[in-house]
């Protein structure tokens, strides 16, 4: 199995870029949950109904 460099590359660069992401939304969750203090498990339980009803085709 070869893999060229470039192709090496923009899989490190696509795994870096996603984990920025992962740390700019962990940091936004963290502000907005102690902004919203105890609504955290319910916006929680909305969150999880959303990715259901997105995962079985009854969103919107």
């Amino acid at each position: 199995m070869d893999i060229d460099l470039k192709t090496m590359l923009t899989v490190v660069l696509g795994l870096v870029a996603v984990w920025i992401v992962v740390e700019i939304l962990s940091e936004l969750m963290g502000w907005i949950g102690w902004l919203l203090g105890p609504l955290r498990p319910v916006i929680g339980l909305l969150v999880l109904v959303a990715i259901a009803l997105f995962v079985y085709d009854r969103f919107l």
